[in-house]
C-alpha cells in the first residue's frame, strides 16, 4: 500500500520541521489531513 498524495506532503512536512526544530511538531505548526490520524502523547509524570 501506499500513501495519498496529502499523507506524503504531511509526513514530508513533519520530517523536514523535526529536522529543523529537533523534535516532533505542534499541531499548531502543520494541519494533518483527513486521512491521518494524530493523537497527543505526554511526558511521564516527574520528568
Amino acid at each position: 500500500h501506499s500513501l495519498s498524495p496529502t499523507q506524503r506532503d504531511f509526513w514530508d512536512k513533519v520530517v523536514f520541521l523535526m529536522g529543523k526544530t529537533g523534535h516532533s511538531p505542534d499541531l499548531v505548526d502543520i494541519e494533518p489531513p483527513d486521512d491521518v490520524l494524530v493523537f497527543a502523547v505526554e511526558p511521564p509524570p516527574g520528568d
